[in-house]
């Protein structure tokens, strides 16, 4: 869970860097195809991901005032595999490459010496890549690309010496369609047709978290957290629009 109030924890000034590693592995079946990406069945392409972060926080003694800035990739993935079916029985590549990068100025204030606050913009960059077989229809979206905004707030509460208790709300992103020149569509028994292509209304979802921890000792610290994330409006559907064919979903 992050909640830009836990930044007034930090004294002084701190530099973190961090890198992820992401597998995908995906399994599918129907009457025209099957495939395994786990290890006993790797027929499909494998992908991994790079997930790096960076954060940058300034906290002086003699401010109640916290800042900080931080670069993070926040979701993203993809898979690659030949799917077929009866409009394309010679299979067509299949294909998503997705990365959610987040930028994250922060700022947080001590409100007592046991409540703190705190407040982060979220610019989101998206690129994407996709690959789609959908009934009659190959549809191709390469080099697409999208901006967005969103916000974070949270507050952290400190009733001990050694419990604190935070909880953060996040936002749902704001982005705008992804756009890109290089769409391309083929409808079975015709030529691939490039046009430009929107991917629209393609959003992260807005997530509530709560976190407790306890200092049993100077030297051992014991968290939990859990989280609520939104999936009514994120990640429901793909809609892609063609420039000259309308939409397709």
């Amino acid at each position: 869970v992050s909640n830009p109030a836990g930044i007034t924890q930090i004294k002084g000034g701190r530099v973190d860097l961090g890198n992820g590693l992401f597998f995908p592995w995906v399994r599918f079946e129907n009457k025209d195809n099957s495939f395994d990406s786990s290890d006993h069945g790797r027929e499909y392409e494998p992908y991994f991901f790079y997930l790096p972060q960076w954060g940058w926080v300034k906290h002086s003694s003699y401010s109640p005032f916290s800042w900080g800035i931080g670069l993070f990739t926040v979701g993203g993935g993809g898979s690659g595999f030949q799917l077929k079916n009866e409009f394309f029985p010679e299979g067509k590549r299949v294909e998503s490459k997705l990365a959610f990068t987040k930028f994250t100025p922060t700022i947080a204030y001590q409100l007592t010496p046991r409540l703190s606050v705190g407040l982060a913009l979220n610019v989101y960059y998206c690129p994407m890549m996709f690959k789609g077989l959908f009934g009659s229809s190959y549809v191709v979206v390469d080099d697409a690309s999208a901006w967005g905004g969103g916000y974070a707030v949270g507050f952290l509460y400190q009733p001990t010496d050694r419990l604190k208790v935070g909880i953060a709300y996040t936002s749902e992103s704001m982005l705008e369609n992804f756009d890109t020149d290089k769409g391309y569509v083929q409808i079975a028994g015709q030529a691939i047709q490039q046009h430009h292509a929107k991917v629209k209304d393609f959003q992260l979802p807005q997530k509530v978290g709560v976190g407790i921890s306890y200092q049993f000792t100077p030297k051992f610290l014991v968290g939990f957290d859990a989280e609520w994330q939104d999936y009514s409006h994120a990640f429901r559907k793909i809609v892609i629009e063609m420039e000259g064919l309308g939409e397709s979903t």
